[in-house]
């Protein structure tokens, strides 16, 4: 959300006191004379910056049976507090990335689980058609043989780097959403 300050709101602003309580104020609304007492400076001088502030519209007052609070305005609000916006699209494109590489991999077991089955039907064909060569070679080197034909023709699963890829990927964005959300959040 843009804010869009006035004369006024700049005047509110100009003074180091008045951002203090709007500082105060974005973690929780206090009344009149706890703020006072947080900041350290007389009722008076409290009252007087808030009403400036509620004159600018970046603070509002409510009453709560017979005391009065005082918290930020939309606009105050929207002035103090970051816009979320971009750590909801990183964490989305995070957990997106996440989600593909999960299925990639899976994806990629699937691949492995075909060449295992596709691999003892191929090995079983081989050994059949080897059969009548076996007889006349040893029996180590009808298995070798099998084996390196086996291992010739099963497929390889390409989903496995892809899955790193975009698991690394997510992790990244998602690492990026943490510190953007922490610098977001230190002030």
């Amino acid at each position: 959300m843009a804010v869009e300050l006035d004369a006024n709101a700049f005047k509110a602003l100009s003074s180091e006191r008045r951002v203090e309580i709007l500082k105060a104020l974005s973690k929780k609304p206090r009344s009149l004379t706890s703020l006072a007492h947080e900041l350290k400076l007389s009722v008076q001088a409290t009252d007087e910056h808030l009403r400036k502030l509620e004159s600018a519209g970046l603070v509002q007052k409510s009453k709560h049976a017979k005391w009065t609070y005082y918290a930020l305005d939309a606009k105050g609000a929207a002035l103090l507090a970051p816009n979320r916006q971009p750590v909801y699209v990183l964490l989305s494109i995070s957990i997106l990335l996440l989600a593909a590489a999960g299925l990639t991999w899976l994806d990629g077991d699937r691949l492995v689980a075909y060449a295992a089955q596709t691999g003892v039907a191929e090995s079983k064909a081989v050994a059949q058609d080897a059969e009548p060569l076996a007889a006349a070679a040893p029996a180590e080197a009808s298995d070798a043989r099998t084996a390196e034909i086996q291992a010739e023709s099963a497929p390889t699963p390409s989903g496995f780097p892809w899955a790193y890829a975009l698991g690394f990927s997510g992790f990244a964005f998602l690492l990026a959403a943490v510190i953007a959300w922490h610098r977001q959040n230190q002030n």
